[in-house]
């Protein structure tokens, strides 16, 4: 996965961005692997057409403190406090738990 960050200010982002949102100066991509530990988890169970419902969705914090938000499994494999491996698919997030290969 993908970090971006500001080379003058302290901007970080798993978005990319060209130019930083607050000083606008370049920013510069760098492959990084990522872990990060659930904060919270919800379910949705009124979805926009083309999703199945319920959906797990989660906020995955990493160790630069970065906030991500996701898809969990369905099978309550992963909880609040778990560690987590992100991954990012055709333009989303998903967590699956460290204890489990992906």
């Amino acid at each position: 996965m993908i970090q971006f960050y500001c080379t003058k200010c302290d901007f970080k982002s798993i978005v990319e961005h060209f130019h930083c949102p607050y000083c606008g100066s370049p920013i510069i991509g760098k492959e990084v692997d990522y872990t990060g530990r659930i904060s919270n988890i919800t379910t949705i169970y009124t979805v926009p057409e083309g999703f199945k419902a319920p959906v797990r969705i989660a906020i995955a914090v990493t160790s630069n403190n970065l906030r991500v938000l996701g898809n969990v499994p369905d099978d309550d494999s992963v909880k609040e406090n778990d560690e987590v491996y992100i991954t990012k698919k055709e333009g989303r997030f998903y967590f699956t738990p460290v204890h489990t290969k992906y």
